[in-house]
């Protein structure tokens, strides 16, 4: 049997908290530091690669 976290929501029951958990889809965006990188380049990159991974589908993750 599987455990579900407590949520403490108002209004909402451990039913649609169930339900919620059941909904939820998670993308990210992977990268490592290279020598020519700045903290903003290094998050462009991640960002871009955190779209590409929503593009391309739910539950996925994306590279490079």
């Amino acid at each position: 049997m599987t455990k579900v976290p407590s949520m403490n929501l108002p209004g909402i029951s451990a039913d649609d908290s169930l339900m919620l958990l059941r909904a939820a889809t998670l993308s990210i965006g992977v990268t490592e530091s290279r020598n020519e990188d700045t903290p903003t380049s290094i998050l462009d990159r991640v960002d871009q690669l955190l779209y590409d991974s929503k593009r391309g589908g739910k539950n996925r993750v994306t590279s490079g």
